[in-house]
């Protein structure tokens, strides 16, 4: 599994115009899943996203998680994120979970990150989604777990 983690003023997704996901501050998180994860890390991933310590304390140090800061939580999946472009100029996507498969294990990882934080908001799984954002900082993050 893959995590690209922004820290955000605000997000907001969209398909087809419709509103599906909309946070002030809080983190902005691509999810994509590889060909052969499993869900061996999926409650490790979402306990380190959960606790990540991104957000200032009084003395502007990065000291606070999401739960500290009391911030919100926006999530959204991305198989590009195993995308593999060292070769020719068209991306190659081999790496990344067969569709039916990933919805699978999104669907499950959504599930149990709804258990820790109800108030997550989400995309649409393979929807083309538009995504608005301010980033803060900005702070970018990206995270393997394999």
């Amino acid at each position: 599994m893959k995590f690209v983690i922004q820290r955000v003023k605000k997000a907001i997704c969209r398909v087809d115009g419709k509103v599906t996901g909309s946070i002030q501050e809080g983190l902005f998180v691509l999810i994509g899943f590889k060909s052969d994860d499993d869900e061996t890390y999926f409650d490790r991933s979402i306990q380190k996203i959960l606790q990540l310590r991104v957000f200032e304390d009084e003395e502007k140090k990065m000291n606070l998680s999401l739960i500290d800061a009391k911030k919100q939580l926006l999530v959204c999946s991305q198989f590009t994120l195993y995308a593999d472009a060292m070769k020719g100029n068209r991306p190659s996507f081999v790496k990344s979970m067969p569709k039916n498969l990933a919805e699978k294990y999104y669907d499950e990882w959504i599930k149990r990150m709804k258990l820790q934080l109800n108030s997550l908001q989400t995309g649409v799984f393979s929807a083309e989604m538009e995504i608005e954002l301010i980033a803060d900082g900005p702070c970018t993050i990206a995270m393997e777990f394999q």
